[in-house]
């Protein structure tokens, strides 16, 4: 494996333990969640699939649920009246956080086996993770910065980002490098293929036929300038041995391999 490509398995592996980290906030992590909101004494987590309170007399975590209604909730809690239908409908938007999170444990596992297989389809799929991932972030700080905003500006209480954004928002960042790092050893890869058919093709070509020279010996100039016979290859016929193409330098012809022929 390659710098970059032991690079980008690493961010990416680090992108799924945060997005999974992200994906287990309240209910189901009691004190990991994306808002908290603090009002006389009582507190309240907000996750993916639902919410936690604490320190009131409805202390508890809600159901695990697709979507839930975070405006009234918010607002008993800070007693404080914010009617939003749509909010409800958002909420649903959080189940992009486990997707995200799968779809970077696939471009994990595919980008441990693209030096085998190509770097073209762990860049597809770190491609459409980092959109995803990005679309949750800007939902995360929306969603959740309307009660933030309601909050501050209408109660005594508090509201503040929790752990689940700040997740969120570091895996976007660390699958923006892996991606760019994926695409370069994409393109990489394809030069290097390039240069290995190049070099492949010369080898494969055969020596000009050359006629009426008479017969002669290859000597190897490499060797400290000293000549080294190789044997007779040349007839009256031509060359029997099929070589690289000869070069013609002040009436002397060399092959490829820099050996000349007399």
């Amino acid at each position: 494996m390659s710098l970059g490509h032991l690079l980008s398995c690493f961010l990416l592996f680090a992108a799924t333990v945060l997005l999974l980290i992200a994906t287990l906030t309240a209910p189901i992590w009691h004190t990991v969640g994306f808002l908290t909101v603090r009002n006389a004494g009582v507190k309240s987590v907000f996750g993916t699939f639902g919410y936690c309170l604490s320190g009131g007399p409805n202390d508890g975590c809600s159901n695990t649920a697709l979507g839930y209604d975070i405006a009234s909730i918010s607002g008993a809690v800070s007693d404080y009246t914010y009617i939003n239908n749509h909010l409800d409908d958002v909420t649903k938007a959080l189940i992009l956080h486990p997707i995200a999170c799968g779809l970077s444990t696939i471009t994990f596992l595919t980008t441990l086996i693209s030096h085998r297989t190509s770097f073209l389809i762990s860049s597809f799929f770190s491609i459409s993770t980092f959109i995803v991932t990005f679309v949750v972030m800007i939902i995360d700080f929306v969603l959740f910065g309307m009660i933030k905003y309601e909050i501050r500006h209408n109660t005594t209480g508090t509201a503040d980002y929790s752990t689940g954004v700040w997740l969120v928002l570091s895996s976007t960042i660390v699958l923006f490098f892996s991606t760019f790092i994926l695409i370069f050893e994409f393109f990489l890869g394809r030069r290097k293929k390039a240069t290995e058919r190049e070099m492949r093709s010369k080898s494969e070509m055969y020596i000009t036929p050359v006629t009426s020279i008479g017969t002669g010996s290859v000597y190897d100039e490499n060797r400290n300038g000293m000549g080294y016979d190789h044997g007779s290859i040349i007839s009256e016929r031509g060359i029997t041995e099929p070589e690289p193409a000869v070069i013609s330098d002040n009436g002397r012809w060399y092959n490829i391999r820099k050996q000349r022929v007399v």
